[in-house]
Formats: C-alpha cells, structure tokens, sequence
C-alpha cells in the first residue's frame, strides 16, 4: 500500500501528500522525525524506516511485522510477526536484537495491545474459561501477567484493534461488540470501570469504543 502523510498549515488548512513508500502499518518516531513501517509482500518483507520529509527507506530488520508501537522512550519497536502471532515481539532500535516480549495476545488480534511505561495492556485469552477474554496487564519488572478486566463478550478476530493508552496512563481505548450503553463489570482487583464513547449522531454500529479507566496497585 501506498503510504501519504496530511498534514496542517498555519492556516489550518489540511493537505495529502504521498510519502513515496509502499508498506503497512506506519509510525511515528518519539521525535516524529521518522517513520517505521512494515513492507510484507513478494518483493520485500522486512521492517523498514523512511524519513517523514520522504525519500529513500532504509531497512532495520529482514522480518515480517504487523501493528507496530513504540516504547515510551522510543528505544524498541513492538510488533507481531504474522496474523495468527501470539507474541509480541521487541527490537532494540540501535542495535537491531530480537526478542519475545510476551505471549497470549487474541490471535488475529494483531493490534489489541498498548504500551505504557511500565507494561503492556493486551488482549487475551481468560485461562480460567473455555472462550471468555479478558486484558492483561505484562509487567516490564515483575510477573506473571495479570488480569485487569474481563471482557464482557468475545470479540471478532479481525478489526478489533488498535488498542491506545491515554499519554497520563489512566484510559484504555479498546473497542466493544455490544450496546453503547453496556457497562463492563467492576474488576475487583484492577478497580476497573467503563464509560462509553459518544458515537457521532447517525453513526449506525454495533461496534462502540470503551474506555476503561485503571489503576496500578502497588506492592
């Protein structure tokens, strides 16, 4: 797919323009000077980084990769490799190493995760019920994963996501195959609650964002 960067003017005038690449999922660098993407197809498949002002990529890593997110202080890349993936995966952005980070992400639920500071939010499997789901909170210094909410319904396998974390940590924006007016039920441990996004008027779905707000307990 053709990548295009839209921006603004000083004028508030909003403008397309092509970035010159071919790939899929693009982000940001924390500086916003770059962006990372992946290109997955029969020419290429790799991990690739092109300045945001356009002009040649530059490949990171010969891998495959999907819904990509940055570390808070912009040092790794996270990604899945293929659409059945469980695991996320983590790539030192200065010296190209590659390890797991996690396993138990929904599969086909690539981009159902969000990165803070201190772990990952994901969605993933209730271990405790045949179909249920639930979030998970993964540590980046203590384990095992826990659970932070259970989800109220199992969702689809494909355009579930992303997954985005509020910059103060406190809201999780996920997506919900239920009533906009369903709340989900109060975790008792994760002291977790929900609150609807307000749908557009006329917007005709069954697919409505939640946000969950959490607290992290200390030890």
């Amino acid at each position: 797919m053709d990548q295009y960067v839209t921006s603004r003017d000083a004028n508030g005038k909003w403008t397309v323009r092509p970035l010159g690449v071919k790939g899929t999922h693009p982000v940001y660098s924390k500086s916003g000077d770059s962006i990372y993407f992946g290109r997955n197809d029969s020419a290429v498949e790799a991990i690739l980084r092109v300045s945001a002002a356009g002009g040649a990529p530059v490949e990171i890593a010969k891998t495959h990769g999907l819904s990509f997110g940055l570390s808070a202080d912009g040092r790794d890349l996270y990604f899945v490799h293929d659409l059945a993936d469980t695991r996320l995966w983590k790539m030192s952005l200065a010296t190209g190493s590659l390890t797991p980070l996690l396993d138990g992400l929904v599969p086909y639920c690539t981009s159902c995760w969000a990165a803070s500071d201190t772990g990952v939010y994901y969605l993933g499997t209730d271990r405790s019920s045949v179909v249920g789901q639930a979030i998970f909170f993964h540590s980046f210094q203590r384990g095992p994963d826990r659970i932070v909410a259970q989800y109220p319904e199992v969702l689809p396998p494909l355009g579930s996501g992303p997954f985005s974390l509020s910059p103060d940590g406190r809201y999780l924006l996920c997506v919900r195959v239920d009533s906009p007016r369903a709340e989900c039920a109060s975790n008792r441990t994760g002291k977790i609650r929900s609150a609807p996004w307000r749908e557009p008027p006329g917007l005709q779905s069954r697919l409505s964002s939640r946000l969950f707000e959490g607290r992290e307990e200390s030890n």
